[in-house]
């Protein structure tokens, strides 16, 4: 909540990074390739004007928790690491995703998120590319 404007850096070097939140600021471009970031613990970027996707989180061993909501995230979403917590674990929506059925991955959000399917939160009867709910108009 500070205003801060451009792009996410590089993550990848912050081999110790534990958490990274950066939500409610002015933020573009995309959320940077994740790789290498077996710390990490939390991640919160939401309300930001993020665009492209969400990248792969599959070395994300202890990730607890990932909120991207209120973005302009677009394409499928990549599997949740298995140490996500349940219920409260992930913020997705909303943002423009491919809502496509992935039955292999949809059960894991489904329980992060606390929603089934995921792509119902924030809002009810909410599908996760409604953009306009709650007067969002950009």
């Amino acid at each position: 909540s500070n205003q801060l404007t451009g792009s996410i850096p590089a993550l990848s070097g912050l081999m110790n990074l534990n958490r990274f939140y950066a939500s409610s600021n002015q933020l573009t471009g995309s959320i940077p390739a994740m790789t290498g970031l077996t710390y990490l613990f939390g991640f919160t970027v939401s309300d930001n004007q993020l665009t492209g996707s969400i990248p792969a989180l599959t070395e994300l061993t202890n990730l607890a928790f990932i909120y991207v909501g209120h973005n302009r995230l677009t394409g499928a979403v990549p599997a949740a690491p298995p140490t996500l917590m349940s219920l409260f674990g992930a913020r997705l929506c909303p943002n423009p995703f491919d809502t496509t059925p992935q039955p292999a991955i949809d059960p894991a959000w489904d329980t992060a998120t606390g929603y089934t399917p995921w792509f119902a939160n924030p809002y009810a009867n909410n599908q996760c590319d409604d953009l306009f709910t709650n007067g969002f108009d950009g």
